[in-house]
Formats: C-alpha cells, sequence, structure tokens
C-alpha cells in the first residue's frame, strides 16, 4: 500500500469531520499502515484533536495548491484521502494533487444535496427577502457548478460518500446506477467495537449535540421541550454545541420561562453527557452521517430523528432503536417524544438497547476493511 495522507477542512463548531478523520488516522496508525501525515487546512489554534501522525498546517495566506505538493512529496505520498467541504475550494486542489502522481479519493461528509438546494421553510422567504436572493443564486449559480463539479470530480477519481443513504442520492443525482464503480460509501469510524452498558446509571436526560443554526432546527427544539417540560419535571435537556442560533435560544428561554434546559456550548466530553442519558434528538434538515447520533447509538440511547436528506436512515430504524419523523407533523414529534419519557423513560431504555445489533455495521472492522480494498 502506498503512503497515506488525509486533507481535511473543517471549520464546524463541532468539529465533526475532524473527529472522525482523527479516528480514521488513528485506526489506519494502530492496523501499522503507511499513514504519514494530516494536511489540515486550519488555522493551528483550531485544531480541536489530537492525531496520531504529525499535522501539517497549510496557511490559508500561502499559495495552498504548492504548499499541499511540498507536504506530498516530503512524505512520499500516494494515496490522498480528500475530506470535502468546499467543492469549489477543494477542485483546483484535487486536481493539482493528481498531476502529481497521487491518488485522489474525495470524501463527501454531507448529503450532496446540501450542495444543491437552499434548506429554508417558505414562510422565511417570506420574512426576508435576502433569502429570496440566496435561493435564486443557489438555483441559477450554485447548483449548475456543483452539479458540473460532482460530474468532474466523480468521472475523474471517483467519490466516496459516507452513508448508504448519500450514496443513493449522488447516484440518483448524476443519472447513474448504485453499482457503479465511481460511487461507493465507507462509513465514519466512531471507535464501535463491540457493547456494554454505559458506566453508571442512564439518568432522564435528553441531548442534543451540534450546531445552534437554521438547518439543525434548534428553535424547534426548545419548542417541544416548551410543550412537554412541565409534564416530566424530573427531566433535563441538554444542548451541547453553538451558533448563530444561540442568543435566539436564550431569548426564547428567558421569555418562556423555560426550566432544566441546559445551553451547554461547545464541550469536549460529549460521550459523558451521552452515557448518562437516555434519549438523543436531532431534528437537522440535512445530515452526512451525523457523528452525535452515531456515538449516542454505542451510548445506547433511544434515537428521535427528522426525516431528512443524507445517512440519518443508515443509523435510525423507525421502531426498533428509535422514531424518524416528519417534522411537519408537530403532534406526532412531540407524541413520540412522550412515548420515550413515560415511566422514567422504560420505553427509551428498551429501544436503545437495540442499537447494539443495529449499529453492528458501523463496527470498525468494517471500515477498515472498506478502506483497505479501496486504497492503492
Amino acid at each position: 500500500m502506498n503512503n497515506i495522507a488525509i486533507l481535511v477542512y473543517d471549520y464546524s463548531l463541532l468539529g465533526g469531520v475532524q473527529k472522525v478523520t482523527r479516528n480514521l488516522a488513528e485506526l489506519m496508525h494502530d492496523k501499522g499502515w503507511p499513514i504519514k501525515c494530516v494536511i489540515s487546512l486550519h488555522d493551528s489554534k483550531e485544531i480541536q484533536f489530537d492525531y496520531p501522525v504529525k499535522v501539517e498546517v497549510a496557511e490559508e495566506k500561502k499559495p495552498l495548491e504548492s504548499q499541499i505538493l511540498d507536504i506530498l512529496n516530503r512524505y512520499e505520498i500516494g494515496n490522498v484521502i480528500v475530506q470535502v467541504e468546499n467543492l469549489k475550494f477543494l477542485y483546483p486542489i484535487i486536481n493539482s494533487i493528481r498531476q502529481n502522481g497521487c491518488q485522489v479519493y474525495p470524501v463527501l461528509h454531507n448529503s450532496p444535496y446540501y450542495w444543491i438546494r437552499k434548506y429554508y421553510d417558505w414562510y422565511k422567504y417570506v420574512q426576508s427577502p435576502r433569502r429570496i436572493v440566496q435561493y435564486l443564486k443557489m438555483a441559477l449559480y450554485w447548483k449548475p457548478l456543483h452539479l458540473k463539479l460532482f460530474r468532474r470530480i466523480v468521472s475523474s477519481c471517483g467519490m466516496i460518500c459516507v452513508s448508504q443513504q448519500a450514496h443513493q442520492e449522488l447516484c440518483d443525482i448524476l443519472g447513474l446506477p448504485t453499482d457503479t464503480e465511481k460511487i461507493k460509501y465507507i462509513y465514519n469510524p466512531v471507535g464501535i467495537s463491540g457493547y456494554d452498558l454505559p458506566d453508571g446509571e442512564k439518568k432522564n436526560n435528553i441531548v442534543y449535540a451540534g450546531r445552534l443554526s437554521i438547518e439543525k432546527r434548534p428553535m424547534l427544539m426548545l419548542r417541544l421541550w416548551k410543550d412537554v417540560s412541565d409534564k416530566y419535571p424530573d427531566w433535563n435537556f441538554y444542548i451541547l454545541g453553538d451558533g448563530p442560533d444561540r442568543r435566539a435560544m436564550e431569548r426564547y428561554i428567558v421569555s418562556n420561562h423555560l426550566q432544566r434546559v441546559h445551553l451547554q456550548g461547545s464541550v469536549t466530553n460529549v460521550a459523558d453527557f451521552l452515557n448518562e442519558s437516555k434519549i438523543s434528538l436531532l431534528l437537522s434538515k440535512y445530515e452526512g452521517l451525523p457523528t452525535s447520533i452515531l456515538e449516542a447509538g454505542v451510548s445506547l440511547n433511544a434515537l428521535v430523528v427528522a426525516q431528512n436528506d443524507g445517512g440519518t436512515s443508515d443509523i435510525v430504524k423507525n421502531g426498533e432503536n428509535g422514531y424518524i419523523i416528519n417534522v411537519s407533523d408537530y403532534y406526532s414529534l412531540k407524541n413520540h417524544l412522550i412515548t420515550l419519557m413515560e415511566v422514567n423513560g422504560a420505553k427509551a431504555l428498551q429501544m436503545g438497547k437495540k442499537n447494539a445489533a443495529i449499529l453492528e455495521k458501523f463496527d470498525d472492522k468494517y471500515i477498515l476493511a472498506a478502506w483497505q480494498d479501496t486504497l492503492q
């Protein structure tokens, strides 16, 4: 196997792509594979995790392509895994890496629809003419550009999705059969290698972990808590993460006198909160493969998620380890959550234990085997 480098471009507030990049590098390193470095397009102070190999930071103020090629040549890299966020930004870098003689493996860390849709509810357009302009820009400029970039990247070096559902979506978008060799999926590693009940007793806690921004529907989560919390005074709701909607959430909490909802901000000990909770909530409009829900499954939580684009349905089997709900049916969303909270979360505990069988396919050994079949 040729020497491996991973190129990561992730500015998310919880560093989700950084986290799974670290996990993948660690798996490969522990297996004795020739992974030599991680190339980060962050400022060095934004690197949130310890990597098992050298992290080379490329500075955006300097010509990125020449910096990256210098690093690849120095480590004699033959395989480059590119964690894709900004298609337009990374496309010329991918081309340069290929022309340098490396095999490139672009990994799409979201639903492909993220790059061709504008995810606003209709009333948002009514409230803000600026969003109408944004929609038109997406429809007339970004969507055609991203479709062209998808076709060019897939044609030249293929594409790896991080969920089976995202794989299906990209094939549909490009009009390709699902058995095409150009598009495949490999799950993100989150450290699944068998199950034990989390240490300590689970508490009557609900947890959300992620960005506090419109695509995650954080205000809907607060509305939901407002409507159920008074009936269940022994339950708490922990919100982990930060983002542009935090101030609006703080105002909503104060104006509605909400109790037992805890805005924790960005935390590094997400697993501690998940291990103590019984229910995990995710109402986002799109996902690639939601790390927080995978980790919640490892913690044996019942999972309440929105029906959306991307790989959430790879993790949650409706009615078994949680519920997949069309959030436009608010009555159904609220009642499913209440079902899990009743009798000290007895139903949540029962459903949470089913994660062990359902999430077996995310075991690290299968992820490593898929990468071994892919890399040259």
